[in-house]
């Protein structure tokens, strides 16, 4: 006990570095990802065929490659492409390969709640003369949101803790930390556990907070 409460303190420099960087990375894969999901989910729902299948093309396959391989893939495979080498750095690489990956999620969850709306509803404003950026801005977008928060919420831990996948290309996010301090400590289970620690202060609150979002959406009061 007194030896992690040391070793703590001791890096306490480091951990504080690699608690920044694992929010600033999620923090910005988080975004990306709902922008483009949003994109795509509301693209996903066009009555163009063509664009549709496209999304579903992407969707299906970004979400049939693990994380880590896709992550792998950017980091070590494109500086390898033969004529064309695309050098990036570890944390372009985990923005990348996050990106691709969680935008495809997001877009299922985008989608879904669009076409949860009442289609009346859309109807209705269209006859009054609504033009369709109206008719999401007014009707889609203001109803969406508490359909679309809960597992919003979750992919935001998700990719909060995904994020130690990050270490295996160099980003000295919070899991990599770990694992340098102990490196040089040779207490690996002292530093694993004050890791352990920050991601349960972390993502407890927010799975909570997920959780009571999602039972008053199911009461249908979102807020």
């Amino acid at each position: 006990m007194f030896d992690t409460l040391s070793l703590t303190w001791e890096f306490r420099d480091d951990l504080l570095l690699g608690l920044r960087n694992t929010l600033l990375a999620t923090a910005a894969c988080m975004v990306s990802s709902v922008v483009f999901g949003l994109l795509l989910g509301v693209a996903s729902t066009s009555h163009l065929k063509l664009l549709r299948g496209a999304i579903a093309i992407y969707v299906d396959v970004f979400r049939s490659i693990p994380l880590l391989v896709l992550l792998w893939l950017v980091y070590f495979g494109l500086p390898t492409l033969p004529g064309y080498p695309i050098l990036v750095t570890p944390a372009a690489a985990v923005f990348i390969a996050f990106t691709l990956s969680y935008t495809t999620y997001q877009t299922e969850i985008f989608r879904a709640g669009i076409i949860a709306i009442d289609a009346g509803q859309k109807e209705a404003a269209r006859s009054l003369g609504m033009r369709p950026a109206q008719v999401f801005r007014r009707i889609v977008m203001r109803q969406i949101v508490r359909i679309v928060l809960p597992p919003t919420m979750n992919q935001f831990t998700d990719i909060l803790k995904s994020t130690a996948m990050a270490g295996t290309v160099a980003f000295a996010e919070l899991f990599r930390t770990a694992q340098l301090i102990g490196t040089m400590t040779y207490d690996f289970m002292s530093a694993f556990l004050v890791v352990s620690v920050i991601y349960a202060v972390i993502c407890l609150p927010l799975v909570y907070l997920t959780n009571y979002f999602d039972k008053r959406l199911r009461r249908g009061t979102a807020y």
